[in-house]
């Protein structure tokens, strides 16, 4: 079982890198040189997301409003200060309508089953004041402010808009956040492996990020790939399982490696088999929900992808 599920998920990484090269008509993923690509949540190094072991140790964000709010689905978006317009607010409720929601419900058959407050930030400032207000450990707020694209806690989402550059980035973003959101309503987002919780999220921000646009989605992949596979080579690859204090500072993405490990599920057992693993979790453990859907072992998992890559 092992050795089958360390092939294919080789062949899954190569059939990803194949139909990223041939996109962008390059002879070999592993031979490219990173593209330069804006800052977002999918891009390398200072990707949004990237702080994998930075918890707020928060068990809610206070309320945060300046002015403007629009609120529609359960769902109010608030400007956390007064660089936010309304227009920015409509613009971004517009996207969790029409593409958040819908990935979701595909997805995971998830949504928001109770009210989501979202704040959106335009500034480093504003963002750095309202986290040390928050609560969060001031030890923590520089590697916020400069490395993550949202902070989630409960059903409160903050997002520093003046980390994304376009409309495709806040719809990642968004969609990203939201997933963290459905998992913690439904009380499985404590419970679930940190790899699951961030490859899931990854797996929806990507979909919504290519619904806006696909070439810059691909180049991000593209990128992230080239790091992944690069760590590998190198010997400086984390396990899924790896301790968060371990990969902070690692020299790429891991939560790409998490979302490599998701889609893999995805792709070989399909979305109705993931989706009832993830219903499954609220009424048993993950390691017997993992086993009963998928045949496996989560430890035995977490080595074979490990051991591919």
């Amino acid at each position: 079982m092992l050795k089958a599920i360390i092939l294919a998920f080789a062949l899954l990484i190569t059939t990803i890198i194949n139909g990223i090269t041939g996109m962008l008509g390059q002879p070999s993923l592993l031979q490219a040189k990173p593209n330069t690509i804006s800052q977002d949540q999918a891009a390398p190094q200072t990707s949004k997301h990237s702080q994998k072991g930075i918890k707020t140790n928060l068990k809610a964000l206070p309320k945060n409003q300046i002015g403007v709010s629009k609120q529609d689905n359960k769902i109010t978006i608030a400007a956390g200060d007064k660089g936010v317009t309304l227009k920015t607010i409509q613009s971004a409720l517009s996207i969790i309508n029409t593409l958040s929601l819908p990935i979701l419900q595909d997805n995971i058959n998830l949504t928001p089953s109770k009210d989501v407050d979202i704040v959106l930030f335009s500034s480093k400032t504003s963002y750095a004041n309202s986290l040390q207000k928050a609560g969060v450990d001031t030890k923590l707020i520089p590697a916020l402010v400069a490395n993550s694209g949202g902070v989630t806690v409960g059903a409160d989402i903050w997002i520093p808009l003046y980390a994304l550059q376009d409309k495709a980035e806040l719809a990642n973003v968004l969609t990203h956040e939201l997933t963290h959101v459905v998992f913690n309503q439904i009380g499985i987002g404590e419970n679930l492996p940190t790899w699951i919780n961030e490859g899931t999220a990854w797996y929806d921000g990507l979909a919504a990020q290519a619904k806006v646009n696909s070439s810059e989605t691909k180049l991000d992949m593209a990128s992230l790939q080239n790091e992944v596979l690069a760590a590998g080579k190198s010997g400086k690859l984390y396990p899924l399982s790896a301790n968060e204090p371990d990969i902070i500072n690692a020299p790429y993405n891991v939560e790409y490696e998490d979302y490599l490990a998701v889609n893999y599920l995805i792709k070989n057992y399909g979305k109705a088999t993931f989706q009832q693993f993830l219903q499954e979790c609220e009424n048993q453990s993950v390691n017997s929900a993992f086993q009963g859907n998928f045949g496996m072992g989560m430890k035995s998992f977490e080595n074979s992808v490990y051991q591919s890559l």
